[in-house]
C-alpha cells in the first residue's frame, strides 16, 4: 500500500513538472488560465489541491521524523563485539539501510511536489493577472475607438450646419448681384427734351417801314 501512494506522489510530481512547463510559455499559460477561470468547477478543484497539499505536507513530516530516527540510531553506532546479540544487531541495520533510502526518497519527493504547487500558484496567479490587464486594455481600446468614431461622425454634421448659413449669407448677395446687374443691362429710358426757342422780336409798323 505504502509503495502505491508513493509511486503515485512521483506521478503527481511529473504532472506538477508538466503544468510548471506548461505555464511558463505565454500562449499554454493564457489558455490554462483561461480554462480555469471559465470551468464551474474552480472551487471544487481548489479544495482538491488543498487537500493534496495537506496529504504531502503529512509525508514530508513522517519521512523527516523516520530519516531523523534512523540518523540517530545510526549516530549510537554498532553494538560492542562482546554484545551476544550482534548477530541481531548487524540484522537490524541492513534493515535499517533501505528504510533510510526509502524515507530520504520519500523527503525529496514530498518537497519537491509541495514546491512546484507554490511555484504554479505563483504562475497561475501572474497569468491571471497579465490576462485581466490585456481584457482590460482591449475593452479600453475597443470604448476609445468608438468615441473617435463617434466624434467623426458628430464634425461632418457640425461642418454641414455651419456651411448652411454661410450659403443662405452667400446666396442672398448673389440674387442682390443678379437684380443689380438686371438694372444696370436695361437701357436707362429715353428723356425727350424739348427746346424752348426764344421767340422772335416783334418790329413796330414804323422799323418795318424804315426796312
Amino acid at each position: 500500500m505504502a509503495s502505491v501512494l508513493w509511486v503515485t506522489v512521483f506521478a503527481l510530481l511529473c504532472l506538477e513538472l508538466a503544468v510548471t512547463f506548461l505555464l511558463c510559455f505565454r500562449s499554454t499559460g493564457r489558455a490554462i488560465c483561461s480554462a480555469v477561470m471559465r470551468n464551474p468547477l474552480t472551487k471544487q478543484i481548489k479544495t482538491v489541491i488543498q487537500f493534496i497539499a495537506f496529504g504531502l505536507a503529512i509525508g514530508l513530516y513522517d519521512s523527516v521524523s523516520t530519516l531523523t530516527y534512523l540518523n540517530a540510531k545510526e549516530v549510537q553506532g554498532p553494538r560492542p563485539p562482546t554484545d551476544p546479540t550482534i548477530t541481531s544487531g548487524i540484522i537490524q541495520y541492513s534493515i535499517d539501510r533501505p528504510r533510510k533510502f526509502r524515507a530520504e526518497r520519500n523527503m525529496y519527493l514530498t518537497a519537491f511536489c509541495l514546491v512546484l504547487l507554490f511555484v504554479i500558484r505563483g504562475l497561475f496567479i501572474l497569468n491571471r493577472a497579465l490576462l485581466l490587464a490585456e481584457q482590460q486594455l482591449a475593452t479600453k481600446l475597443a470604448s476609445r475607438a468608438t468615441e473617435t468614431a463617434a466624434n467623426q461622425n458628430r464634425q461632418p454634421s457640425a461642418s454641414t450646419n455651419a456651411a448652411s448659413p454661410l450659403a443662405a449669407s452667400i446666396a442672398v448677395p448673389a440674387e442682390g448681384a443678379n437684380e443689380t446687374q438686371s438694372l444696370v443691362s436695361t437701357p436707362p429710358p429715353e428723356i425727350e427734351l424739348n427746346v424752348i426757342q426764344p421767340a422772335a422780336p416783334q418790329l413796330s409798323a414804323q422799323e418795318k417801314k424804315e426796312q
